[in-house]
């Protein structure tokens, strides 16, 4: 359904544009992340080899609900439920406030921890789950396997070296709403998380995303975490996660199971849509975002300055939600991409400023970050540019920023680790200078 826009002769010549991502810096990841190649680090001998002797399997958790009921996070509460999926008893966990950022959880206390567990150690994760629908006796709930089916953190702190929720890795893997559908996957310790000693060390499972209160009831069961010491088997995934290269047609292909999933009905598969009535996104780099009014379309449009200028360009950052693109992108996905555009000169009472299309007017780049999920190595971390546009600008009017990206053909597999798009002036300016005023930023999996 995309349409190119009509383009504009330049009155330059475009500069050359790298036809590769370009390089990419030495990053430094917030301890959310994960080592690009996962490292095993074994247990301290005298200490976890102590509770584990003559090379028993180092179990840390192991949990069927036959007489505890755990702890709950977050609003929740929890009570028995029979029959358990192995047992007599599993756990039911309910809310009955509307959940906020952080989703209530099932909370467990993982065991041996201060003698077992350390930075860049792999742990084998696994517990069985349903859902149901208490506004309808209890009858079964459907989930998209890699987006909104249940799934757990982490909730760790050393002192001075890590402190925060550390998500499990969604497992693509079926789901089967009428049965106990086992829940699997092999998390990393943060390497900032250097010693052995831990203030805490718990695990939350969730529903996976955010359902109405006193709707949704889950139930879990058999919940397991040991210490991987390469014993770990990755559970079969579903066919529509090995992703392919671009196809040479350029005709996206999305897994049918999951992204058609979130877009029923042939719904346009809009993966952003952000028109900045309420929330300014963040930046990156010496940059300052307010709202501001008339906005393109709106009452409001996002505005951005530069204080001080970096290396990269400085932009207004939006993130993407991983759960739409954990379902809908893969390498040599094709996404329409577009937004309206004006700048203006604060030095000179914010008279209008032109620029040269396809040369030096507003445009955009990703930030992305994937990794194959069975051996943890990086596929694609970089910057990626989209097509510098060369439509027509009016300097007095909003300008709609309009193109066609194809996401990197390695970027072979979900999951994401993340994906944000940056917005940027186009060229450096005098500090101060410039206001870049962006409004009705969107987009959308290009299938035609």
């Amino acid at each position: 359904q995309y349409t190119f826009p009509p383009t504009y002769a330049p009155t330059f010549p475009p500069t050359d544009t790298p036809t590769t991502p370009m390089p990419t810096p030495a990053l430094t990841f917030p301890p959310t992340n994960t080592p690009t190649i996962p490292m095993l680090t074994l247990a301290p001998t005298t200490q976890c080899d102590g509770v584990f002797p003559n090379g028993v399997e180092k179990v840390l958790l192991n949990e069927g609900f036959e007489s505890s009921r755990g702890s709950a996070w977050g609003g929740a509460t929890t009570e028995e439920y029979t029959p358990g999926a192995s047992g007599a008893k599993a756990l039911a966990m309910k809310y009955s406030v509307n959940p906020g950022g952080m989703l209530p959880a099932i909370r467990l206390s993982v065991n041996h921890k201060n003698k077992c567990i350390r930075g860049g150690m792999e742990l084998g994760v696994s517990f069985k789950v349903k859902l149901l629908n208490m506004t309808d006796n209890d009858s079964p709930v459907d989930c998209i396997p890699g987006v909104d089916c249940p799934s757990g953190r982490f909730r760790a702190r050393q002192p001075d070296f890590c402190n925060g929720w550390y998500a499990l890795p969604r497992s693509i893997v079926s789901w089967n709403k009428y049965e106990f559908n086992e829940v699997s996957s092999l998390f990393t310790v943060p390497v900032s998380c250097e010693i052995t000693n831990w203030n805490w060390f718990l695990l939350d499972i969730t529903m996976g995303k955010g359902y109405q209160a006193d709707t949704v009831k889950m139930i879990v069961d058999d919940v397991k975490v040991m210490i991987d010491e390469g014993q770990y088997t990755f559970p079969p995934t579903l066919a529509p996660i090995m992703l392919t290269d671009s196809p040479t047609s350029g005709q996206t292909t999305t897994p049918t199971t999951q992204c058609d999933g979130l877009f029923p009905n042939n719904a346009e598969k809009v993966i952003l849509n952000e028109a900045f009535e309420s929330q300014k996104g963040t930046t990156y780099g010496k940059a300052k975002t307010v709202l501001e009014s008339p906005g393109a379309s709106g009452e409001k449009a996002v505005a951005m300055t530069i204080s001080k200028r970096n290396r990269r360009p400085s932009a207004i950052r939006i993130k993407i939600s991983t759960g739409k693109v954990n379902a809908c992108v893969q390498g040599g996905t094709q996404l329409n991409i577009s937004f309206q555009a004006k700048m203006l000169d604060t030095a000179n009472n914010n008279s209008p400023v032109d620029c040269t299309p396809g040369t030096d007017c507003p445009t955009a780049r990703f930030r992305i970050r994937n990794k194959d999920p069975s051996s943890g190595k990086a596929l694609c971390n970089g910057w990626y540019h989209i097509p510098k546009p060369t439509t027509a600008w009016n300097k007095d009017e909003y300008n709609t920023i309009s193109t066609v990206w194809t996401v990197p053909s390695k970027c072979k597999v979900a999951p994401w680790r993340f994906i944000y798009i940056d917005i940027t002036q186009g060229k450096y300016y005098e500090e101060n200078n410039v206001k870049l005023m962006v409004d009705d930023l969107k987009i959308s999996i290009k299938e035609d």
